[in-house]
């Protein structure tokens, strides 16, 4: 699986435990998961 694929839905589970849990999906914390992709390569 490519790094983008793995990063949708690494940011789309977060999102949904947000959800399960009563919390805004949008306030859900994605943003560490945009440095761990940044740096990988093929």
């Amino acid at each position: 699986m490519d790094a983008s694929a793995s990063l949708w839905n690494e940011t789309n589970y977060a999102r949904r435990q947000a959800f399960l849990n009563d919390e805004s999906v949008w306030d859900a914390d994605t943003g560490k998961l945009e440095g761990q992709y940044a740096t990988r390569t093929r």
